[in-house]
């Protein structure tokens, strides 16, 4: 299915109908930009993170203390105008060990995607219209769960999107479309990449159509990036989450193929169910089973701008996932959870077992753990811990599953 295929039938339809729309406004729009100028909100926030990585392959463990500092400019909406504009620097504080794929002479460390550098984060206008919303421009996308479209905001470089969006929301119903030419990944920084360093960006042409009623959710990612080829796809997607008594079940399931310039001829699905039990008061049990199927060990679903960092382990030793030959035998992660209800004091214990949807591989297992403390809104103290254990253990680094490793994290975050 890899020949190029129109993307411009939704494009048309969403554009026709915003372009319809937007001029029937009434409000000049530098006239309410200038006064909502006039009641701009500043925040400014802060996040200080220390994280230690071992694997058990040459590489030296890294220790990367790193300050996150975000400035955030908000034009309250005047007449149904509004914007945004949002700066983040991510500078090192203390210890610089650690592979950032940036800084040359760091090669030896162990990879912690953190790289020192200024970043335009968010800057878009917003215009808003009954249950309409259309958004222009650097903008934060996240759909669902995250696990197909997220800001992947766990990293001190967040994810965000060069798009068009459009949102409509009326009568319980939820309308969500997004046109973007340019993904600014995790990985951007000061400086250029290294060799073999993963892309700061997609660039290209993507749409992405999620729609949402009550309970059921569908939608369809089209995904092409002329610098990615490995990771366009077209996926279609259906979720639905019943609550029995008090046991809250998500069920998703996917079939996803190749796209435009991708070179792989394949066809994968993916599936998930997963459900939580309130144990008492304070605690709750979890229980999930999620699959990213592969197509006869030649390439695997794939889901390359999903918040990765909250799937298959904190360890993230199956990041390969984001693309379609990565990890082309695909990946079954069965896991169990027991953690805290909301409250000022939370924690999480997950345990994690892996193995390939194609082909009988044992990965290895997982225990994950989360333990903070809620100061205030403003004020948030944090403690992570992951073990990851191969089932067969190799110094090849290249093969990230086969790496036994531990990653810790102590995270202060900081609103003003």
């Amino acid at each position: 299915m890899n020949n190029r295929k129109s993307q411009l039938p939704f494009f048309i339809l969403v554009a026709t109908l915003a372009a319809s729309w937007v001029t029937n406004v009434t409000a000049n729009p530098l006239t309410a930009l200038g006064a909502s100028v006039k009641n701009a909100d500043f925040d400014i926030n802060f996040r200080y993170r220390i994280e230690t990585v071992d694997e058990k392959n040459p590489s030296k463990d890294a220790l990367a203390s790193t300050l996150k500092s975000r400035l955030t400019i908000s034009l309250p909406q005047t007449q149904g105008w509004g914007g945004l504009i949002e700066a983040d620097n991510v500078s090192v504080i203390g210890s610089d060990k650690y592979d950032s794929s940036r800084s040359t002479g760091k090669q030896d460390y162990s990879a912690v995607n953190d790289p020192e550098g200024t970043d335009l984060n968010q800057a878009y206008l917003r215009y808003t219209k009954g249950a309409s919303t259309f958004t222009l421009g650097r903008q934060r996308l996240a759909h669902g769960n995250l696990r197909f479209i997220g800001n992947a905001d766990w990293r001190q470089n967040e994810q965000t999107f060069d798009a068009a969006t459009y949102k409509f929301s009326l009568d319980g119903w939820s309308l969500d479309y997004a046109y973007t030419w340019r993904v600014h990944r995790v990985y951007g920084g000061a400086g250029s990449s290294l060799p073999d360093a993963p892309d700061d960006r997609y660039s290209g042409g993507s749409q992405f159509l999620h729609l949402n009623k009550g309970l059921w959710s569908t939608a369809v990612y089209q995904l092409d990036w002329d610098d990615a080829l490995a990771a366009s796809s077209l996926s279609w997607w259906l979720s639905f989450n019943p609550k029995i008594k008090n046991l809250q079940l998500n069920i998703s399931a996917s079939l996803q193929a190749d796209y435009g310039g991708n070179k792989i001829n394949y066809d994968a699905p993916y599936y998930h169910i997963s459900g939580t039990y309130p144990i008492s008061d304070l605690l709750e049990a979890s229980l999930g089973y999620e699959v990213l199927g592969s197509d006869g060990g030649k390439a695997s679903y794939a889901t390359p701008l999903a918040a990765l960092h909250s799937y298959q382990g904190f360890a993230d030793r199956f990041l390969d996932s984001g693309t379609a030959d990565g990890l082309p035998q695909g990946i079954e992660d069965i896991y169990i959870g027991l953690g805290t209800r909301p409250g000022k004091l939370f924690f999480n214990l997950t345990w994690h077992y892996f193995k390939s949807q194609e082909g009988s591989l044992d990965y290895g297992t997982e225990i994950d753990g989360v333990i903070g403390y809620r100061f205030t809104d403003r004020i948030k103290l944090q403690f992570k811990y992951a073990r990851y254990a191969a089932d067969k253990p190799s110094l090849e680094a290249e093969v990230k599953w086969r790496l036994d490793t531990e990653k810790a994290w102590l995270m202060f975050n900081l609103e003003l």
